[in-house]
């Protein structure tokens, strides 16, 4: 396998490395499992928390002690809830986190369509992998933040959600926390964003040394 090859197939490995870290990002901020709450309660058991909105498990008796059906209702959060700063922080990054990773899909794949159709603008074509890296970066950085703050802060109990007045079950009914499905999400989203970023921006750096250094180019390729 020459070394166009090989740089070919890299080039493709990561682009869907990073289509992964975006498509994992968006379902994220859309998730409503940043927070999971079990209630000591017969008609709410169980409440999943979001950035953005909230469900809960409610089971529905049609005669008394009669059991039938579990219901899940979902509703976006508003103002009657005391959100703590962590999530507030959470919502900016991962809007963020989106917006850079669609950046660094737009720079990457535009540089990758120049390679596959061998367009002579090297200069062009590192200038977008060093913008696409960076993006992906700073990306993966701001995920793994927010979903460990959010995490470690509910864990520990530092964090200062509070149930509206008005919802059916109080917090002091709380069984026990889990770490939502939010955390695994955001890591691997982190991951593959920081791996990409990584891999684009050191291959910016490496395409740039071997045009200054040509002969060592002429030594990798045979």
């Amino acid at each position: 396998m020459t070394f166009h090859v090989r740089k070919f197939l890299l080039l493709v490995t990561f682009l869907l490395f990073a289509l992964i870290a975006w498509l994992l990002c968006i379902d994220l901020g859309s998730s409503v499992y940043w927070r999971v709450w079990h209630f000591n309660n017969t008609n709410i058991s169980t409440v999943w928390i979001g950035l953005w909105k909230f469900c809960y498990l409610q089971w529905n008796f049609e005669l008394k002690f009669e059991l039938t059906y579990p219901t899940v209702i979902c509703m976006k959060i508003n103002s009657s809830w005391v959100f703590p700063q962590e999530l507030k922080y959470s919502q900016d990054l991962i809007t963020l986190s989106i917006f850079l990773q669609m950046i660094g899909q737009i720079f990457s794949f535009g540089a990758f369509l120049m390679i596959f159709k061998n367009e002579s603008y090297p200069y062009f074509i590192d200038t977008c992998h060093l913008i696409a890296g960076c993006c992906f970066i700073i990306s993966g950085i701001s995920i793994s933040i927010s979903v460990i703050c959010n995490t470690y802060m509910d864990i520990t109990d530092i964090s200062a959600l509070e149930l509206p007045q008005d919802f059916p079950v109080k917090w002091d009914t709380i069984i026990y926390k889990e770490i939502g499905l939010a955390f695994p999400m955001g890591i691997s989203s982190a991951v593959c964003s920081f791996i990409s970023g990584v891999f684009f921006f050191c291959h910016s750096l490496c395409s740039k040394f071997s045009r200054v250094h040509p002969q060592d180019n002429i030594l990798n390729s045979k």
